[in-house]
């Protein structure tokens, strides 16, 4: 139509009804119409679904639906798409940082735990939307409140939100709490006396050189390796086109077996102890990521007037958190991504 210009502004009688009707199970239109006595006939036809909508309409005017209509249409104003049983106070007063942060029922249990580069952003990211799915109404109808925990980068909120996760187990959490299967580098030597490596499952009684959580990122560390010390790919099994019969296609295995053995001790020094250092979001401090012997130590706020070089003097200073396949994982791809971020130093 002619004279109309922009987005013209619409209104959800699906969100005005969370905040007219507080506490009902389900907010789907027939479930509204049940529990506030609205006849509907035709369901599903577009001329019985106009009327109960407009019953539906009339009824949420009354529940003072006028103040609920001036507040939805403010551009600003975010009340709206918040679940019906959350403080609004707690969402305004939420930071703009990276951290980690909580929903809870009304009994106070965590039932979700997410990360965020922005917290205020992220939460509020998960009530905008139209689906009216089961699943998701249950989610927002047993959040009653929101807590945080801030963070100084990305990288520590991603770790601190693993370690929640595997803390707290919440109902609505689903991507981590799937059984992992990691998988490792293996070192063995053939019948032909070749020192081979390969990628298989983390076995019970078997320890790998280096573990990874996914097979892909397995494979670039063991691609990284072999292009680093020149070690054939078919005896890395990277590489099964070729006959692996033929010995005349591979090295002499004494030499080639030398190029392994200085891969591996490689592989045990990058895997040893380091540092991880960035710049703090919201302080002047250095944020710290320690993986001491292999395996994730801990992490927190570095003062810039200390020696950051010496095992000793960081330690006070980071907080110790169990360490797991996914933060393993996370953490070694993020040190082969910003290898300049990373302080390598001796075991103490």
């Amino acid at each position: 139509m002619r004279g109309l210009t922009g987005r013209q502004k619409k209104l959800c009688t699906l969100k005005l009804s969370r905040k007219a009707f507080p506490g009902i199970p389900k907010y789907g239109l027939g479930h509204l119409c049940r529990s506030l006595e609205i006849p509907i006939s035709n369901r599903h036809r577009a001329g019985g679904d106009a009327d109960a909508t407009t019953m539906l309409f009339g009824k949420i005017l009354q529940k003072g639906g006028e103040k609920l209509i001036r507040d939805f249409l403010k551009k600003e104003n975010r009340e709206q798409i918040l679940p019906p049983n959350l403080p609004n106070e707690q969402v305004n007063n939420l930071p703009y940082t990276p951290g980690v942060y909580y929903f809870h029922d009304k009994k106070g249990k965590v039932v979700y735990v997410g990360k965020a580069i922005n917290l205020k952003n992220r939460v509020v990211s998960h009530f905008t939307g139209l689906n009216t799915g089961k699943k998701r109404q249950e989610f927002l109808r047993v959040i009653h409140s929101v807590t945080y925990k801030e963070c100084p980068t990305e990288l520590t909120a991603c770790i601190l939100e693993s370690v929640e996760i595997k803390r707290l187990w919440p109902i609505f959490n689903v991507s981590q709490k799937r059984p992992s299967q990691a998988y490792g580098i293996y070192s063995f030597e053939d019948g032909r006396g070749y020192r081979r490596l390969a990628i298989d499952k983390k076995r019970k009684y078997y320890e790998p050189i280096v573990s990874f959580n996914l097979m892909t990122d397995a494979h670039r560390m063991l691609w990284k390796v072999v292009k680093e010390h020149e070690l054939h790919p078919g005896l890395c099994f990277l590489d099964k086109t070729g006959n692996i019969s033929d010995t005349s296609a591979y090295p002499e295995p004494l030499h080639y077996n030398k190029r392994v053995e200085a891969a591996l001790k490689g592989l045990k020094k990058e895997m040893g102890t380091y540092a991880i250092f960035e710049q703090a979001a919201f302080d002047k401090k250095n944020a710290c990521i320690l993986v001491e012997s292999g395996k994730f130590y801990g992490m927190g706020l570095i003062p810039e007037n200390i020696n950051f070089t010496e095992l000793q003097n960081l330690k006070p200073h980071l907080t110790p958190y169990p360490e797991n396949e996914v933060i393993k994982s996370m953490i070694s791809s993020y040190a082969q991504k910003y290898p300049s971020r990373v302080l390598m130093m001796g075991d103490n």
